[in-house]
């Protein structure tokens, strides 16, 4: 099974997983005709939510490594959280409360998404560039 799989990403069938799958909507009977019907109904689905989230799990990702390389970024003590847009207001109130030294403080808050740390990166960064106050942002 796994050299199936493999040999979808590989390019070594007649046309790709992508092709196979068209615009996101499974296409089981040409998936099926392509792998020699070797693919279990589960391997069917894992392959689909793989095309689907894919690129959704890849910025994701990207985003997480970006954090990482920000871990010991410091936050200025004067940010002002509650200034920040596009942050919700339930992380705004929490980054408020307990006031992180760092990114990777602010990475342990329960439900600091990866999309909030990247802007509160963005934002330190800003501010550091700018040499203003972050109560100005």
């Amino acid at each position: 099974m796994a050299e199936v799989i493999g040999g979808l990403r590989a390019g070594k069938y007649e046309c790709g997983v992508n092709d196979l799958l068209g615009n996101l909507e499974v296409h089981r009977e040409r998936l099926i005709q392509a792998t020699g019907n070797l693919l279990s109904e589960r391997t069917i689905q894992t392959i689909w939510a793989d095309i689907r989230y894919g690129p959704y799990l890849a910025r994701e990702q990207r985003e997480m490594e970006k954090a990482q390389q920000y871990q010991q970024l410091s936050i200025p003590h004067n940010l002002d959280f509650g200034t920040i847009p596009g942050l919700s207001i339930e992380l705004r109130q929490k980054l408020t409360r307990y006031r992180p030294a760092t990114i990777a403080q602010a990475t342990l808050i329960q439900g600091m998404t990866p999309a909030a740390v990247a802007l509160l990166i963005f934002k330190v960064r800003q501010a550091s560039k700018k040499g203003a106050t972050l109560k100005e942002l």
